[in-house]
C-alpha cells in the first residue's frame, strides 16, 4: 500500500474507470469467488438502475464512467449490504451520511495507513433499522433513522455513551479506513496510480464538505 500521507496537492490527473475495473476492485475487496462474479456484477448493475452512484449514468447505449468517488460510494453501499441492509436503504443511509463520510475521508487520507501500532481508524456508524419500511415512520422519523456519522476511535467511547443515553438500541459500524486502503490497492496497480485515487477522492470530499469553495 501507498503510505502518503496526503495534504491536498494534485498533479491534474483524474481517474477514469470502466465498469469491469470497478467490478473487479469491489469483487477483490469483498473476496467474491470466480464462479459468483456474474451474480456480483448483476448486483452492481441493480444499484446503477437505482441511480447510484449519481453521475455514472451517461444515457442509453453509452457505457458508464466511474471516478474514485463512485468506486468508494459503491464500496460503502456494499458494506451496508453485507450487514443485511437492503440496497434501497443502504443508498439512503450513505447519502444521508455523506457530509460526515467526506470529512472522514479527508482525515483518513491525511493520516495515511495504520503504522507503528497506532490506530488511525475511522468508522461509519449508523442504525441499520432493516425493518424501517415496516415501521410506519413519518418523514421526520425516517430522516432521523438514517442519520449516520463518521467517527474516529478517539471519540468513539464518548459517542457510544451519548447514543446510549439517547436510547439508541442498534448500531452498525463500517471500517472506512480499511475500505479506502483496500479499494486503492485493488483498483490501482502502481504507487503512482494509487496516489491519483487518493488525490481524486480527497478533492471530491472537499467539494462535499465545502460545496461553495469556502475554506
Amino acid at each position: 500500500m501507498v503510505a502518503m500521507p496526503f495534504h491536498g496537492v494534485r498533479d491534474g490527473r483524474l481517474m477514469d474507470l470502466s465498469f469491469a475495473q470497478v467490478e473487479n476492485a469491489l469483487a477483490l475487496t469483498h473476496g467474491i469467488v470466480d464462479e459468483k462474479r456474474s451474480a456480483f456484477a448483476s448486483r452492481l448493475k441493480h444499484l446503477q438502475k437505482l441511480g447510484f452512484p449519481p453521475g455514472t449514468n451517461t444515457g442509453r447505449g453509452r457505457a458508464a464512467n466511474y471516478r474514485a468517488e463512485h468506486l468508494f460510494l459503491l464500496g460503502v453501499v456494499l458494506e451496508l449490504n453485507q450487514l443485511g441492509v437492503s440496497p434501497e436503504r443502504a443508498i439512503a443511509v450513505a447519502q444521508a451520511g455523506l457530509p460526515s463520510i467526506a470529512r472522514g475521508i479527508r482525515n483518513i487520507i491525511r493520516a495515511g495507513p495504520p503504522s507503528g501500532g497506532r490506530s488511525k481508524t475511522f468508522f461509519f456508524a449508523f442504525d441499520p433499522a432493516v425493518l424501517a419500511d415496516l415501521m410506519g415512520m413519518d418523514t421526520d422519523e425516517q430522516r432521523k433513522s438514517i442519520s449516520a456519522r463518521c467517527i474516529g476511535l478517539k471519540t468513539f467511547r464518548g459517542a457510544i455513551e451519548r447514543w446510549g443515553e439517547w436510547g439508541l438500541r442498534r448500531l452498525a459500524l463500517v471500517n472506512l479506513s480499511q475500505l479506502i486502503w483496500d479499494l486503492a490497492e485493488f483498483s490501482q496497480g502502481s504507487p503512482t496510480e494509487q496516489k491519483v485515487f487518493f488525490e481524486d477522492l480527497f478533492l471530491w470530499a472537499e467539494t462535499v464538505v465545502r460545496p461553495d469553495g469556502d475554506t
